[in-house]
């Protein structure tokens, strides 16, 4: 009947479904993969209210199949952010076994640390802890957002000493050579002026990307 009502041309009535459906637990095991499957379908559906609920009901399930695991990584990037949030919370209640599929979902749930909302955040790190638990998965590394936001504020702060610097030594090299005031090592000169005037470029290069990618929360 649960399933059937998947089906309804009401949302209310689809909603109240999908969310029963994860109340079931593993009394159903038969079943499981049925239910499993109409779940997954759900996540497709018209409205954000119902795909919130399907995503919910998965991992209330447990159920850590492929199907189930790509389909919650797939709803990471809803539009509806109550929905990203869900799918984020179900990922970290999974238990998943296998190494290649659990760095995917890893990778999946660390972009979701960069969401511009503050709940999805907080569920994918949430998440992440779960799933790792002390494990270490090749190919992933964990760097807390902290840690990221400081090596962030570092790099910006480099980047504007040696952009300033480069700024200064530039002209005064340039002067002298002119001016004949250091023709005795002109070449020198020439060399130092050119390597600041470079890095100074560089430097400014690299604080316009950073704040091309930095994302929504540190804007």
């Amino acid at each position: 009947m649960l399933l059937r009502a998947l089906g309804d041309s009401s949302w209310l009535v689809r909603q109240a479904a999908a969310g029963s459906l994860g109340q079931l637990g593993q009394a159903s095991v038969e079943v499981m993969p049925q239910i499993a499957t109409a779940l997954v379908a759900a996540l497709g559906d018209s409205s954000w209210l119902v795909r919130q609920a399907a995503a919910g009901s998965l991992g209330q399930l447990g159920n850590a199949s492929e199907q189930v695991v790509s389909a919650l990584v797939g709803v990471l990037s809803d539009s509806e952010w109550r929905v990203r949030q869900e799918a984020a919370s179900s990922l970290g209640q999974l238990e998943i076994e296998d190494e290649a599929q659990l760095r995917t979902v890893l990778i999946a749930l660390n972009r979701r640390l960069h969401d511009r909302d503050d709940d999805v955040r907080r569920a994918a790190l949430t998440a992440i802890r779960r799933l790792l638990d002390g494990r270490q998965i090749p190919g992933y590394r964990w760097v807390p957002i902290r840690e990221q936001q400081r090596r962030a504020r570092l790099r910006k702060r480099i980047g504007w000493a040696v952009l300033g610097l480069g700024l200064v030594v530039l002209p005064l090299c340039s002067d002298g050579v002119v001016n004949g005031q250091l023709d005795f090592a002109a070449g020198w000169v020439r060399v130092v002026g050119g390597l600041a005037g470079l890095a100074s470029l560089a430097a400014g290069v690299d604080l316009w990307l950073a704040h091309r990618r930095r994302p929504p929360w540190d804007r």
